[in-house]
């Protein structure tokens, strides 16, 4: 070959070299920030998700095994039962499982249900419900009825409650190991001025500090060293306690269990917790509040309310005498009443009743006194609201949510109330008040989405601002591995991406980018390539789609950080050829 023919050549080369390299380049220099910024909100994300379902783990049941929670209903009825007993006294008592619970299941967790009936006093139930939700435990009280037979302040009632806990599928494993709920021990002496050893208390806490329940007696043991092991070999403690309720008796062999308290009832006694009492006496009072002085052309706005009354107890209001034009809601009671521009100062009386449920007579209250005073009215002119400008555009894929916050502000400092302007695509929604927007496209496209706010002027007044939103399909859906190659010694993974009509090639700790998966290559051997996901190693075999290595969909955040934009990833690192799978050597690797 010619000189000229080998620099002709050569010039060739680099310019079909540019071709195909430059692009990808050119993106790794100037995206590679954004995606760092991107994945260390991510990596936020996923911490803070990670600590929640960490906290879960430790307040669930026993996790269910296989299809049956069994183990979790037995531990949590023995529970229910004997905090009903002991703690709440009460009589004629049965806790049985819920047929209704046992037939609900749920990706994820179970519903464990339990039914519990019997007759307590009414502080009875409310010593036995303080108790119950101060267990660190993912429960809740579905139904509770009461019912009296007698007409006394304090009768005897008959308890119909319906309780309910949670299994996790990734509950601690020690809760599956022991037959209780929560760890328990067992008194190997008598009491003696504060002082008690215990053994078969390996899973308390180490360090005091904690609470133990023994009975219905609770004690918050403040000192817990190791005592001598017994003549069977088993470790013992001593513990130095105080008791929180008041001390009774306690014996030896007695059982005490461990009180895990949730983090929201540690600062709470059973003197904070209030329970209304059906049976209890009230004497209701009937209170007109609000400013009852204005100036001329102002508007009267007053709330009547009733105090005294027993919860739950509704009321409806109705106005006495009162001038002409003046109105009142007879549910929430709210008084409204406008002056005219130019009328005289004056007086007025107002008089309101309230009637309520149960009650033949109507509440009253004294006669209210109300004034109106002559004042220039200064004219106030609405200037409209201003909406910060929202993104040209977002790029994202079908099936990704797209949100950001919209923001705006009024001179007057009126309310401003946010919209979406007609046309907006199905399923897009904004928070009247917040501005938050959310949309779930599902089909590609370009998408117009115009963000409006309005104030509460008179005569009201909005701006606008718009965003475009572009949205494709997930190449990582539709990228296949077809081939596993080796080319000049070297292991190859073929992928073929069906919406490019291209292939991609991928080499051992290669890291590439396609859509929103971000994987590095560790192993190809036979028909099977291994990519690291995070910390995670992923297999995938020919014929399967990058999907597949996608992260879990993580829970939607009701309450995002404000952001006018959307983000979406698009294929970066990986490398395109136009080569066919037919063109290289299977390899024949094991």
């Amino acid at each position: 070959m010619k000189r000229s023919e080998m620099i002709l050549a050569g010039g060739l080369l680099a310019v079909v070299v540019g071709y195909l390299v430059g692009p990808s380049l050119l993106d790794v220099l100037t995206g590679s920030g954004k995606r760092l910024v991107a994945r260390k909100l991510e990596l936020k994300r996923e911490l803070a998700q990670l600590k929640k379902l960490n906290r879960w783990k430790d307040q669930s049941l026993a996790k269910p095994e296989g299809e049956s929670a069994d183990r979790a209903e037995e531990q949590y009825r023995n529970w229910v039962w004997s905090l009903a007993e002991s703690v709440g006294k009460f009589g004629e008592l049965n806790v049985a499982p819920n047929s209704r619970g046992r037939s609900r299941r749920t990706r994820g967790f179970k519903p464990i249900q339990v039914q519990l009936t019997g007759t307590a006093k009414f502080g009875d139930v409310q010593r036995f419900l303080y108790h119950f939700y101060r267990a660190k435990l993912l429960h809740r009280v579905v139904s509770l009825r009461l019912e009296s037979k007698s007409q006394d302040n304090d009768p005897d009632l008959e308890v119909t409650l319906l309780a309910e806990g949670l299994s996790l599928s990734y509950a601690s494993a020690d809760l599956s190991q022991r037959d209780s709920l929560f760890p328990q021990g067992r008194f190997a002496s008598e009491p003696d001025e504060g002082t008690v050893v215990v053994e078969q208390a390996e899973e308390f806490p180490s360090k005091p500090g904690f609470l133990v329940r023994v009975g219905d007696q609770y004690l918050n043991v403040t000192s817990n060293e190791k005592a001598a092991d017994s003549e069977n070999g088993d470790k013992r403690f001593q513990w130095t306690y105080e008791a929180v309720s008041p001390e009774k008796t306690l014996a030896a062999d007695s059982t005490v269990e461990l009180v895990r308290v949730a983090e929201a009832m540690q600062t709470i006694t059973l003197d904070d917790y209030k329970l209304v009492n059906p049976f209890a006496q009230y004497d209701a009072t009937l209170i007109i509040s609000g400013s009852k002085t204005i100036t001329v052309g102002g508007s009267f706005k007053l709330k009547a309310r009733v105090e005294g009354v027993r919860p739950g107890s509704a009321a409806k209001f109705e106005l006495g005498r009162h001038p002409a034009g003046m109105s009142i809601d007879e549910q929430t009671g709210e008084i409204s009443w406008e002056t005219e521009k130019g009328q005289p100062a004056g007086k007025t009386t107002l008089e309101v009743l309230a009637k309520l449920e149960g009650r033949e007579e109507k509440v009253t209250a004294s006669p209210t006194t109300l004034e109106w005073r002559a004042a220039a009215t200064p004219v106030v002119r609405n200037e409209p609201p201003t909406l910060e400008a929202l993104k040209d555009e977002i790029n994202v894929i079908a099936g990704s949510a797209v949100e950001f916050v919209a923001s705006g502000s009024d001179p007057e400092n009126g309310k401003l109330v946010f919209a979406l302007a007609s046309g907006a695509p199905a399923g897009a929604t904004i928070d009247s008040s917040s501005g938050k927007f959310r949309w779930v496209p599902e089909a590609p496209g370009e998408f117009r989405v115009t963000v409006e706010v309005g104030d509460d002027g008179k005569p009201p007044k909005k701006a606008s601002s718009s965003v475009t939103i572009q949205v494709s399909l997930d190449s990582a859906q539709f990228t296949v591995l077809t081939a596993s190659v080796v080319r000049d010694g070297e292991p190859q993974a073929w992928l073929f991406d069906r919406l490019k009509n291209q292939r991609v090639i991928l080499r051992p700790k290669s890291r590439f980018r396609y859509g929103n998966v971000e994987a590095e290559v560790v192993s190809i051997k036979g028909t099977e390539v291994v990519f690291r996901v995070g910390k995670e190693e992923r297999p995938l075999v020919l014929g399967e789609s990058l999907q597949k290595l996608k992260p879990v969909e993580k829970p939607y955040d009701e309450d995002p950080k404000p952001s006018n934009s959307g983000t979406s990833t698009a294929p970066s690192d990986a490398k395109a050829t136009d080569a066919k799978p037919s063109d290289a050597k299977p390899s024949d690797a094991k």
